[in-house]
């Protein structure tokens, strides 16, 4: 195993149900970065796009070192998501009190409206390039499409114009389950496929891995340790299983602590 090979997922960074400061988060990165991280996972979602923000902060303290951040696109906000972001300093302190964790639950149930359209997704990809503070994303990727969306001609299309314009490096899926897997395989020119551990499990084979190994599709793994599992697995096990597989390209972290961080590292370095 290799520090290498870990993504750290960035879903809670400045995340209002987050009580990690950010300051915090951002010092976590810092010393991930110093060990030889290089990948950060985020979406324009993410904490009302501050995840991209404070992402863009660490690639400007960090010129030249290769960091690649693959972002996600595909859900609307809800009515209230620029609201509660201009609000966060006022409403954090505000967290610990009763029943404010379920109205920062029914601001996120508003973010289930997806929309895959080129233009509005366009837009996404430049908002995405203008938090992060890049020419060009190093991944874009579809954010839990149906396979239906995937079959679409203009997806395809859209996908294969980003990289041709240059506002892409690299474009892909991430996948809500197993189900729209053959539809992603279908899209021409597929970089990067992202799924959960346990979804990646119930459709492996060697034909398949073979297929993305000889493709070059750069295959992301999250969830190692899903809550079914997690008290029976350790995630010494769960890191080795996962890339110890040929096929998988990197594994999906969702950290916010210096010690989670420190105790995965020791880990890949063994």
């Amino acid at each position: 195993m290799s520090v290498s090979k870990l993504t750290i997922g960035c879903s809670r960074a400045g995340s209002l149900g987050n009580p990690v400061p950010i300051g915090e988060i951002r010092a976590m990165w810092q010393a991930a970065v110093e060990a030889g991280v290089r990948a950060f996972d985020t979406a324009d979602i993410y904490a009302q796009g501050d995840s991209e923000r404070h992402l863009g902060r660490l690639l400007r303290a960090n010129p030249g070192r290769g960091i690649e951040v693959v972002t996600k696109a595909g859900f609307r906000h809800g009515r209230k998501a620029d609201l509660v972001r201009l609000l966060k300093p006022v409403l954090r302190p505000l967290m610990r009190l009763k029943g404010a964790g379920e109205a920062v639950r029914q601001v996120r149930a508003e973010i289930d409206n997806q929309d895959f359209s080129p233009a509005f997704l366009s837009a996404n990809v430049d908002g995405s390039r203008a938090r992060l503070g890049l020419g060009a994303l190093p991944g874009f990727i579809l954010h839990d499409p149906e396979a239906a969306v995937l079959q679409r001609p203009e997806v395809g299309a859209f996908l294969r114009a980003l990289k041709s314009e240059g506002r892409v490096h690299r474009t892909g899926v991430s996948l809500k389950d197993a189900a729209a897997l053959p539809a992603a395989l279908a899209l021409d020119g597929l970089d990067i496929l992202q799924m959960s551990a346990s979804a990646w499990e119930t459709v492996r084979s060697e034909a398949l891995a073979q297929e993305i190994r000889a493709r070059g599709i750069r295959l992301y793994l999250r969830q190692v340790l899903n809550r079914e599992d997690g008290m029976r697995r350790s995630l010494k096990r769960a890191l080795r299983d996962a890339l110890d597989d040929p096929a998988v390209h990197s594994v999906i972290l969702g950290l916010s602590r210096r010690k989670n961080l420190d105790t995965a590292l020791a880990i890949l370095s063994k």
